[in-house]
């Protein structure tokens, strides 16, 4: 799976997807820094690649339809928690879901909780 890393969340968030054996685009090393949401979406969509954010802009379906792309995965996540925290409840959580499931999905990790909306169906 390929994976696209949005700005708003840990560097670290990277490196956990290559463990898993992820290809992994992060948007501050692909000169996508500072750019907007569409442009970010059509980056993902020519590599056939989920988008991993923590911007809910993402999560509106009238701007990208459950229909047009490979996955959104929206991260929400209390601040206080500490990044290590955080990659800990996400690592189970990413191997729980399924590739063929987060494609036409939105899909949001919360503490403890996984939420999905998809156009699979």
């Amino acid at each position: 799976m390929r994976v696209v890393v949005d700005e708003d969340l840990p560097r670290s968030l990277a490196p956990l997807f290559r463990e898993k054996g992820y290809e992994v685009y992060d948007v501050r090393d692909v000169g996508l820094r500072g750019h907007s949401d569409e442009e970010i979406f059509k980056f993902a969509q020519s590599k056939n690649a989920v988008i991993f954010t923590a911007d809910l802009g993402f999560a509106d379906i009238t701007k990208f339809p459950l229909s047009s792309h490979n996955g959104i995965v929206i991260l929400r996540f209390p601040n206080e928690l500490t990044v290590n925290a955080m990659l800990k409840m996400i690592s189970p959580m990413i191997d729980e879901i399924a590739t063929e499931d987060l494609r036409r999905s939105i899909v949001v990790f919360s503490p403890h909780r996984i939420r999905m909306r998809s156009g699979n169906e």
